[in-house]
């Protein structure tokens, strides 16, 4: 993954998330816009393929556009690669969440 989307610094928060993925359970990033989220999603992504993860097992999904039916993408996803996104591990990254109205 370039450096255009993994900025070379880091946050020190981005520790905490790095500990964290070895356990399976959601993690959730908010604040502010432009408080650099989705830098520290990118530079996640890149730390699994630098140690070692399958590019298989990681899935990012942005929702600058609605997504209808979340459920049938990660079917899809698992159609395409063959990963069982219900029985493998596999780190799914969604960005651009917003409420409902905004």
């Amino acid at each position: 993954m370039g450096e255009d989307l993994a900025k070379p610094y880091v946050r020190e928060v981005f520790d905490e998330i790095i500990k964290s993925l070895e356990y399976r359970q959601i993690s959730v990033l908010t604040g502010l816009r432009r408080v650099d989220k989705s830098t520290l999603m990118f530079q996640t992504i890149n730390h699994l393929l630098e140690s070692g993860a399958d590019p298989r097992n990681i899935v990012y999904l942005s929702f600058d556009e609605k997504i209808s039916d979340l459920l049938e993408l990660l079917n899809t996803y698992s159609r395409i690669t063959g990963v069982n996104w219900k029985r493998e591990r596999v780190y799914v990254f969604f960005d651009e969440i917003q409420k409902p109205g905004d």
